[in-house]
């Protein structure tokens, strides 16, 4: 299938449409729909009972607006990122944690086999996600700019918590380095392996969510401005280190090469929402919805 590149690209695909309340079938099993003039671009949704979510919509003045909310976005990034480029010449990717840029990817207006080139946007030539931002479709020109969010951060927190998590950092590593989490890493080891007799539909996730466990993020931060090594924040970067998605038995265990190279990993990931539950930042300039 072509990609829209107009509205009457949209039309001409419409136009194939066997069943019009069903929609017209799309790349990575979206539809299209038509609402009076308006054509709407919607990817399955299973929340509350399947049904097709609106995404984009199309309308006669060659305007793409991007429907979602930017909390609906980051729960189906995903599916947004391998699939909208697939029909229309804009794409979103992510950029950081809970980052993510939409604009018209490298080979715009002309869209090649996606398995022979490798699409991509830049900081440059794309605009920070958020509900309602609107595209010219044969130009590819943003029509509704608007400045990146952004936070102000505090400078005497800022130095308080780069002081302390270098200390802290290098606390992990030494404990790590004299074999201080060895007792902590056999006892994840035997989980997974317990783990990994199960079938896939059995299995319990084996590591730690820092973007949603806010409880240990909190304890986190209370030890790292105390220089306190928990039991369980040490066993939470243990547990941090991700299995090989096809596990067997050996790909399964931790070692301590994989709990140093995690420390910096999770630091670096959940950067932002660490340095926020350490009252790094004042207000929030610019916030997307």
């Amino acid at each position: 299938m072509d990609i829209m590149k107009s509205y009457k690209d949209a039309e001409k695909i419409w136009a194939t449409c066997r069943n019009k309340r069903k929609g017209k079938p799309l790349p990575a099993n979206w539809r299209m729909f038509k609402e009076k003039s308006t054509f709407m671009i919607c990817m399955p949704h299973w929340a509350h009972g399947f049904h097709y979510e609106p995404v984009a919509s199309i309308t006669p003045n060659n305007r793409l607006t991007m429907l979602l909310p930017k909390e609906e976005l980051l729960r189906n990034s995903n599916s947004i990122v391998m699939a909208l480029h697939a029909m229309t010449p804009f794409m979103v990717q992510r950029f950081g944690k809970g980052h993510y840029r939409i604009g018209a990817h490298s080979k715009y207006p002309s869209h090649p086999s996606l398995y022979k080139h490798y699409l991509t946007i830049n900081k440059a030539n794309s605009q920070q996600y958020y509900k309602g931002i609107k595209f010219d479709l044969v130009s590819g020109v943003c029509i509704n700019p608007e400045p990146d969010e952004s936070v102000e951060p505090i400078p005497e927190k800022r130095k308080v918590w780069l002081r302390d998590l270098k200390r802290f950092k290098r606390g992990l590593k030494t404990r790590a380095k004299v074999g201080a989490l060895t007792m902590h890493i056999q006892k994840v080891n035997e989980m997974r392996m317990e783990n990994a007799k199960l079938q896939w539909s059995e299995r319990t996730p084996m590591v730690v969510d820092w973007d949603t466990a806010k409880e240990l993020r909190k304890k986190l931060v209370r030890c790292m401005k105390k220089e306190v090594y928990s039991e369980d924040i040490l066993m939470a970067f243990v547990q941090s280190v991700s299995p090989d998605p096809y596990w067997s038995s050996s790909h399964a265990l931790v070692d301590q090469k994989d709990v140093l190279s995690v420390i910096d990993t999770v630091f670096n990931r959940y950067s932002q929402i660490l340095r926020r539950e350490y009252g790094v930042f004042g207000k929030t300039l610019h916030q997307k919805k």
